[in-house]
C-alpha cells in the first residue's frame, strides 16, 4: 500500500513523467521492430503463402503492373474502387493468384487506413482488400470475376 501511495505521489507532483512513461510503453514494441527488425507474432502469421498461379495468362510484368496498379488504388486516404474493378476485369483464379504473389507484403497502417513506412505491419493483398473495401464493394469485386476471392 505504501508504494502504491508513493507512485501516485510522484504522478501527481510530476505529470510529465507519467506521460513519458505511458509512450514509452505503447511505443517501445513499435520502436524495437522498427530499429532493430524484430517482427511481432502477429506479423508472422500474416506472411502470405504464395498461390498456386499455375495456367496464368499474365507474365510476370504484367502481374506486377496489377499489383502496383492495386496498391496505387489502396495506399493514401481514400479507395479508389473503380481502379481495383478494372485491374480485376478479366482476371481467372490463376491469373489472381499470380497478381497476389507479386503483390507480396505491404506496409498498411491500420490506424490510417493507408500505406505507411512508420509503426505499419506488412499485410497481403486479400488483408489489404478486406480492411479498404466494404463488403458490398467486396461482392462487387466477386462478381467482376466469377469467383470467392476471400
Amino acid at each position: 500500500m505504501l508504494l502504491v501511495k508513493r507512485i501516485v505521489r510522484l504522478v501527481t507532483k510530476n505529470p510529465m513523467l507519467m506521460g513519458i512513461l505511458l509512450v514509452s510503453i505503447f511505443l517501445l514494441p513499435q520502436l524495437k521492430r522498427l530499429f532493430f527488425g524484430q517482427k511481432s507474432s502477429e506479423d508472422v502469421d500474416r506472411v502470405p503463402n504464395p498461390k498456386n498461379d499455375y495456367g496464368s495468362s499474365l507474365s510476370e510484368f504484367e502481374a506486377k503492373q496489377k499489383a502496383d496498379a492495386l496498391f496505387t488504388a489502396m495506399r493514401n486516404m481514400g479507395t479508389d474502387e473503380d481502379l481495383i474493378y478494372s485491374v480485376f476485369e478479366g482476371l481467372t483464379q490463376a491469373d489472381y493468384a499470380k497478381v497476389y504473389n507479386a503483390f507480396g507484403l505491404r506496409p498498411y497502417n491500420s490506424h490510417l487506413g493507408e500505406a505507411s513506412a512508420n509503426l505499419s505491419k506488412e499485410r497481403d493483398l486479400n488483408f489489404w482488400l478486406l480492411s479498404e473495401l466494404s463488403s458490398s464493394e467486396r461482392n462487387k469485386l466477386e462478381e467482376i470475376v466469377g469467383f470467392e476471392l476471400f
